[in-house]
């Protein structure tokens, strides 16, 4: 223990049966030198604190107070230099740590630790670590029942992810992108990161229903839009995972190009190729299995597309035609001259 005098750190009270000891010889704590044992054996390790059934004064003043139940009505605390005197602002004025007054506690410094809040407000507040809520906003970005996120403004609102390292935005809001010309966008992604083999900035999967839809337009059209294309020489299977739109045939002699099946993929109806013969010789397009559809009631396992001719087929599942089964239609067949 320590009596706070000159080298000590501290001035130690402390309660010892329900009586309050000041420790006024700093000494090695041993269960032999209680305050009790200590004054009766007169050993001046401690002094006892005097006890008053009643004190009233207007001002009291005390280097330092331990009070067991205090109340009060207004609470003002101020900062301290490390020599004890008051911290002053500009104006000359004591700078406030915490004022207590008229029902209303205004805290300028501190910190809390595990606080529990039921209509707490701050102002210009710095959070770190994790925040929980079901419910609240961030400035124009509200959450509702814990479930649904929005923001809400009036000055064009917009709400962006961006990944540095990957070269990767995503935005949302009206602003996200506008071009100059009186055209805004609603929703804006990229993908510029080089040296991958697939850059992709949006990708849309509806899988699991009877009816499976990724993309659905409401209004509006498709501008500036582009199929992914592959020019072939020879024979090919294609795949679903390639994503191919436009199959440009350049071949001197016959090919055949084969359909990707519907087994073990999860592309939905309306999946479409459009195969353009730019040879010289005959393509031949033929299904992986079962049947293509060529009318109402026609069908064939292959169909010959001949030189400047191009053919699209759509993918639909579970197309019966004359008790055929098939999944490919061929929707168009036009002559480019």
């Amino acid at each position: 223990f320590q009596a706070g005098k000159t080298g000590d750190e501290y001035k130690d009270v402390v309660i010892y049966e329900d009586e309050f000891y000041s420790c006024i010889k700093s000494h090695a704590k041993v269960s032999t030198n209680d305050p009790v044992t200590s004054i009766g054996n007169s050993e001046g390790l401690w002094k006892s604190a005097q006890r008053f059934e009643i004190i009233a004064t207007n001002i009291l003043l005390a280097a330092y107070a331990l009070i067991k139940n205090l109340g009060v009505e207004n609470l003002e605390i101020y900062q301290m230099n490390a020599d004890g005197s008051y911290v002053y602002d500009d104006n000359g004025d004591k700078i406030p740590v915490l004022v207590a007054k008229d029902g209303v506690v205004t805290c300028y410094a501190g910190v809390f630790n595990n606080i529990t809040s039921d209509g707490a407000t701050f102002t210009n507040a710095t959070v770190t670590g994790k925040i929980t809520a079901t419910s609240g906003s961030f400035g124009n970005l509200q959450i509702i029942d814990g479930a649904h996120v929005r923001m809400i403004g009036e000055n064009n609102p917009y709400f962006d992810v961006i990944d540095l390292t990957h070269e990767l935005i995503a935005s949302l809001g009206f602003n996200t992108l506008s071009l100059g010309d009186g055209t805004y966008t609603a929703g804006f992604f990229s993908n510029t990161k080089s040296g991958q083999k697939t850059n992709t900035a949006l990708e849309l999967k509806a899988s699991g229903a009877t009816k499976n839809v990724a993309l659905k337009l409401s209004g509006g059209n498709i501008a500036a839009f582009s199929l992914r294309t592959k020019a072939v020489k020879t024979s090919t299977s294609l795949t679903f995972a390639d994503g191919d739109g436009v199959i440009v045939c350049n071949a001197t002699s016959a090919i055949t190009i084969t359909l990707p099946p519907i087994e073990g993929n999860t592309m939905c109806d309306g999946y479409t190729v459009k195969i353009k013969n730019c040879g010289t010789a005959q393509v031949t397009v033929k299904a992986y299995s079962n049947y293509i559809a060529l009318s109402s009631s026609t069908y064939s396992q292959t169909y010959p597309v001949a030189a400047d001719c191009c053919a699209e087929f759509v993918l639909i599942n579970d197309l019966t035609i004359n008790s055929k089964s098939g999944n490919w239609v061929l929707t168009n067949l036009l002559t480019v001259s």
